[in-house]
């Protein structure tokens, strides 16, 4: 991936004050193996910030969708390969592959971040950080994109919390394996069903 990243964009690490930053950042493949999505932090020949493109043979990357030093990231494909989701802004962000658009299907003052989708392309799974006066905001949630319901996954009434490990779909999504932590109790990996 790193020979990859450099042949692909040209690829240089850039200074700030003393430290070095990753240029182009959170890659997803499609599904059937023929794109690469990435973000690319600051504007390029191939075009401003944002998401864009590529073949894994490298060449030319293509434009998607605007974005931010920071966002979007958390880049994955649906299944069909028609959309990508990610976060911008600690929001839901999905793009049609096809022509660029974007829409934002839900808010959350909580943010989000890392996203799933259901092997159905109906439901996302990601994750949320809790509010101090409100614990129970936080937790592994799934988002309907068809009703637009959101709810938290709860295992014995309490509701999962993962930090920093990605919630991810078993491919016959009947499952949602992630890296369980309470507080100060050791982290564990389950699965709910």
């Amino acid at each position: 991936l790193y020979r990859f990243c450099h042949s692909l964009q040209g690829h240089r690490d850039t200074a700030f004050s003393g430290f070095t930053v990753e240029v182009d950042e959170s890659p997803a493949w499609s599904h059937d193996g023929r794109t690469i999505a990435f973000h690319r932090r600051i504007p390029s020949a191939a075009g401003p910030a944002g998401v864009f493109l590529t073949t894994p043979y490298g060449g030319e990357p293509r434009f998607l969708a605007p974005g931010s030093f920071f966002f979007p990231n958390y880049l994955t494909f649906s299944p069909d390969d028609r959309f990508l989701a990610g976060v911008d802004g600690y929001q839901l962000w999905i793009c049609e592959v096809a022509t660029g658009q974007v829409s934002r299907p839900m808010y959350t003052g909580e943010g989000m971040f890392m996203p799933d989708w259901s092997p159905d392309g109906k439901r996302i799974v990601y994750s949320r950080l809790p509010l101090p006066n409100n614990l129970d905001s936080g937790g592994v949630h799934i988002f309907d994109l068809e009703s637009g319901a959101d709810q938290a996954l709860k295992f014995d009434g309490r509701i999962v919390y993962t930090e920093g490990d990605q919630p991810l779909w078993t491919r016959d999504g009947n499952w949602i394996a992630c890296t369980e932590s309470y507080g100060t109790d050791p982290e564990r990996f389950s699965l709910i069903k």
